[in-house]
């Protein structure tokens, strides 16, 4: 197995609106993850969620039983960091890639 893979095409928007408490958690959580050199994989974390949901939304209009994707396993983060505020979240260290927005 290569050490390389392909950079997906990620030139796409999409729009989804969500309240403003969770878009300012989200952009406080995005703000200490920078100052402490650390990545969000929220990108990442959303297109494997919206691809289940796909999935399982496709599966039931066709009347059939969703049909588990296989994907190659990616590595674990070795270490994690609580965020501060009354609902932690847990940060995986980043990989090197820059935050969108």
């Amino acid at each position: 197995m290569g050490l390389l893979r392909q950079v997906p095409n990620r030139s796409r928007k999409l729009a989804i609106p969500i309240t403003e408490e969770l878009e300012q958690r989200l952009e406080q959580v995005r703000r200490r993850c920078q100052e402490q050199h650390m990545e969000l994989p929220f990108q990442d974390a959303f297109e494997s969620f919206l691809v289940k949901l796909l999935d399982e939304a496709e599966a039931e209009l066709s009347g059939t039983p969703p049909t588990p994707r296989r994907r190659p396993a990616r590595p674990k983060p070795a270490a994690r960091q609580e965020a501060a505020g009354n609902h932690p979240v847990p940060l995986p260290v980043g990989n090197g890639q820059a935050l969108p927005g």
